[in-house]
């Protein structure tokens, strides 16, 4: 029985020690996929003039910072494929089983700094 309870305590301290690992931030390559993925998804979605004519060739990420908890904000450079640079603004949101997903972006001006974004 001192067995069983060692186990199940034991199984329940590694299972909240797992829940807590890994950063409270996307990694800027997650950042990178995640907003290839669904910029193509939204201008396939929306015809949107800027993504769905071209391609999204590179996505270079230039900060990513936390707003709140699971919550993230990051400044992205898509790359099209006819040489344009369109700099974004994307907000992600952490879900638990599913990992980072994209809730909103904003079009930036290309002549601001990002250092306004404070």
């Amino acid at each position: 029985m001192k067995k069983l309870y060692l186990l199940f305590t034991l199984f329940i301290l590694l299972g909240l020690g797992i829940n807590n690992c890994g950063g409270r931030l996307p990694s800027e390559a997650k950042t990178a996929q995640m907003s290839k993925k669904y910029f193509k998804k939204y201008g396939k979605k929306f015809e949107a003039p800027s993504f769905y004519e071209k391609d999204i060739t590179a996505v270079e990420v230039q900060e990513v910072r936390e707003l709140q908890r699971h919550m993230a904000m990051g400044v992205v450079v898509l790359k099209m494929s006819d040489g344009e640079e369109i700099p974004v603004l994307v907000t992600a949101l952490k879900k638990v089983p599913m990992g980072w997903r994209i809730v909103g972006w904003e079009k930036l001006d290309s002549q601001a700094p990002t250092e306004s974004l404070e």
